[in-house]
């Protein structure tokens, strides 16, 4: 404000000699809500279509792996709940992701990257099964070998996420917030939910060989 006390109260009295006695007050507010494209039925088509592409998912692991495509679907459906759990800690915790196009672009990474893993892990219990016989031995087999590829793949998605949420703002941190939890959510999934329903199989029903 200047080198002298004489100079500070010029230029104090400079800034205030145009400041006008008047209130300021609220005559109404909004809240608006998130949208997507600017229409509010975008969030259901978006839904509606997401909907679609998980039946469509739930088909082919059907089609491809039969009864134990069946494991799959369930842990499709399951991975989305705990996303969704992860998602209400983020809420509770004070940060409340929006639904935009990001955050749907990473609820869609998260679960290509889910079917993407439980293709792998079928693919090496049908190998099992060949060289065991036995589907105890073989599914305990095929759980051990995708286990680098599981961690290593959500090792990296989690890091990416913490990333952008340090640095992102807006969209990108939206999105960021979302593939946390849909990685998250998929790692649990899959070693817990898919390697249980898997084992309670071939365990505790004494199957003797797997539709696969």
């Amino acid at each position: 404000g200047g080198s002298t006390i004489a100079e500070a109260r010029i230029l104090a009295t400079a800034l205030s000699s145009g400041e006008l006695p008047a209130k300021v007050t609220l005559a109404s507010s909004e809240a608006v809500p998130a949208r997507l494209q600017g229409s509010d039925t975008s969030p259901w088509n978006g839904l509606r279509s997401g909907l679609i592409a998980l039946l469509l998912l739930a088909m082919v692991f059907i089609i491809a792996y039969k009864g134990t495509g069946l494991v799959a679907v369930l842990a499709i459906f399951f991975q989305l709940l705990m996303t969704g759990m992860f998602l209400r800690l983020c809420i509770i915790s004070g940060i409340t992701p929006l639904l935009t196009l990001s955050s749907l672009v990473s609820i869609a990474l998260s679960l290509l990257v889910f079917a993407g893993l439980h293709i792998y892990l079928f693919e090496r219990l049908r190998d099992a099964l060949v060289d065991e016989g036995n589907p105890r031995n073989a599914c305990i087999a095929a759980l051990e070998q995708i286990k680098p590829a599981q961690f290593g793949t959500y090792g990296v998605l989690i890091v990416l996420s913490i990333v952008f949420i340090i640095v992102g703002t807006g969209p990108l941190l939206d999105g960021a917030l979302t593939l946390l939890s849909g990685a998250a959510a998929g790692l649990v999934t899959v070693h817990f939910f898919t390697r249980t329903v898997l084992t309670i199989a071939v365990e505790h029903w004494n199957l003797t060989k797997m539709s696969i």
